[in-house]
């Protein structure tokens, strides 16, 4: 099948904003008497909901969960401000799949206020016209219901479709969506991300010439 689009997660694959993302919960946890550690490898690539669901289970505590996912995303905005960047060679990649007409889409587990957020210090913002948000899908992943959705508003067929991840739940998400997917070692090492089709350190060492021909 002809490659049409890419379709991007944000955090972790177009700028380096996982730590900062990752690291407001402690604060936000530790109101409520939780101190956690080393709990965020368990949680990238989840929405909020999620993310505060598996604290819950794992920590034996309760509360609000539309409360505590704001009072996170008001944390994660001033801490972030001023330090989101796209990661080496994420412009120059958008900048090639455009130049070969492919469809650029993200698809991220953030909010889309987050989303736009982070587009817009990372300085990507000009470039995506279509994102698609834990807003839009009852399902976050590993689910594939965001990349079905990505596809569905491209007007494309998931099989013309490559995503790039950098999280266990998002290429899970993309494979059970019959995505081809490229994984990025930005959040986990490479030998975690063998249910990737591709895996790569950074957008710099992807083929992408060479990958679309060989889908034709």
């Amino acid at each position: 099948m002809e490659v049409k689009a890419i379709i991007f997660d944000c955090d972790g694959v177009l700028v380096d904003s996982e730590p900062y993302s990752c690291a407001v919960w402690k604060p936000v946890l530790a109101k409520r008497g939780v101190y956690i550690e080393e709990d965020f490898k368990l949680i990238v690539g989840k929405n909020s909901t999620d993310a505060i669901k598996f604290f819950f289970d794992k920590y034996s505590f309760t509360g609000n969960i539309d409360e505590i996912a704001m009072e996170k995303e008001e944390e994660y905005y001033n801490f972030a401000k001023g330090k989101i960047k796209p990661f080496p060679g994420t412009v120059e990649f958008i900048e090639k799949a455009l130049e070969l007409n492919l469809a650029i889409c993200v698809a991220s587990s953030g909010t889309p206020e987050k989303i736009n957020f982070n587009l817009t210090e990372g300085g990507l913002a000009c470039y995506f016209k279509t994102i698609i948000s834990c807003e839009d899908i009852k399902k976050g992943k590993p689910e594939p219901d965001i990349f079905l959705a990505s596809a569905e508003r491209l007007g494309l067929k998931p099989e013309n479709c490559i995503v790039v991840e950098d999280s266990l739940y998002g290429i899970t998400a993309a494979k059970r969506a019959f995505m081809y997917c490229i994984g990025l070692t930005t959040s986990f090492p490479g030998e975690r991300l063998i249910e990737a089709d591709m895996i790569v350190d950074n957008l710099r060492e992807v083929p992408l010439e060479e990958l679309c021909v060989s889908f034709v």
